[in-house]
């Protein structure tokens, strides 16, 4: 299944969920040309799309740009992977984020761009207004980058026995102490078009 059908779907069922059908449209579009009208908003948003865009973060940004009215803000909020706290009760899901890690750099990504969010915005010609820094406290199921466990694999950073060896540690954490608590922390930036 495509991830974006998956993400279209979710959407499309929290719209109805929240009662907004009707007046809130769902866009299919990639990142660098969402094929949206050039300056037709006041704001746009993203969260945790730069950090794995690096190759084309400044087309992204200029895109957001154009996507924005004379005075319109950009909203980002992006993550300090590096700094992702996993109590040491949990060392196979460490091993997995490090080698997820590893594997965004490889690919040109930058797994703690939310430390130099505003930095990159101000680079990219936006006036920042506001940055706001907090850590967010999450219970989860599994590792982030448990959903990348495929690509790990396919880049050669993780084998089958690493991924049962994963499986097997989250299957039994689960069963015995429940979800993992883990600690994010997240970078929030307001910046004005440039």
């Amino acid at each position: 299944m495509d991830d974006a059908e998956e993400a279209v779907r979710t959407a499309g069922a929290l719209v109805e969920q929240l009662g907004l059908a009707g007046r809130v449209d769902i866009v299919r579009a990639r990142i660098e040309d969402t094929g949206l009208a050039a300056g037709s908003f006041d704001v746009a948003f993203m969260r945790n799309v730069l950090v794995h865009n690096g190759p084309s973060l400044n087309v992204v940004l200029r895109h957001a740009a154009a996507l924005l009215r004379p005075g319109g803000h950009l909203l980002a909020a992006e993550p300090d992977v590096t700094g992702l706290l996993i109590p040491d009760t949990a060392p196979q899901e460490q091993d997995l984020e490090q080698r997820w890690i590893t594997m965004m750099r490889k690919r040109g990504n930058d797994p703690a761009l939310g430390r130099r969010l505003a930095a990159v915005l101000a680079q990219a010609g936006f006036h920042v207004d506001a940055v706001q820094e907090r850590v967010d406290e999450l219970a989860v199921d599994r590792s982030p980058a448990w959903t990348a466990r495929q690509a790990l694999l396919a880049q050669g950073l993780a084998t089958e026995a690493d991924i049962q060896r994963w499986e097997s540690a989250i299957s039994h954490r689960l069963g015995t102490t429940g979800k993992l608590t883990v600690q994010l922390p997240l970078y929030c930036v307001v910046a004005a078009r440039p």
